[in-house]
């Protein structure tokens, strides 16, 4: 199945965060998937085999397959929750952890370290809101449920 990377990802030599990194996908990279194993798919791209992460690969037309109105229709049946020629919902799920891998994880520390890096201070969050016309609004929290 023809796939397309959405952002740049890893590839992988097992389905595994732990794995050794073979190379980087670029974003917009054009795959084949040949295997999906829980939240992980085989892909070949060129003379590139490996397993990249689920959610970075993307299945639905780009523009150089379909023309804009297409996909931008099929953007909004993703933002819905809708997909395929039959406007057929689809979810996708990920077997969890048992209770001994709870009790037995440990932090990544290497991992955590890419999570922070993605973070922005306050000031560019505020400068980047100010230049789409963003304001700040204060929202309340929901009344606490009632029992029953």
């Amino acid at each position: 199945m023809p796939g397309t990377v959405t952002r740049q990802t890893e590839l992988k030599a097992e389905p595994s965060v732990a794995a050794p990194t073979l190379s980087t996908l670029a974003a917009n990279t054009q795959v084949t998937i040949t295997e999906r194993q829980g939240g992980w798919l085989r892909v070949v791209s060129g003379e590139q085999r490996g397993w990249v992460r689920l959610l970075h690969v993307s299945s639905q037309p780009t523009a150089r397959t379909a023309g804009a109105r297409e996909e931008l229709e099929a953007a909004a049946r993703i933002a819905t929750g809708r997909a395929g020629s039959g406007n057929i919902a689809v979810t996708t799920g990920i077997r969890g952890l048992d209770e001994q891998q709870l009790r037995d994880a440990k932090a990544n520390e290497e991992e955590l370290k890419k999570l922070e890096a993605f973070g922005v201070s306050a000031q560019d969050a505020q400068a980047h809101a100010s230049r789409r016309g963003l304001e700040r609004r204060q929202i309340p929290y929901p009344p606490a449920p009632q029992s029953r």
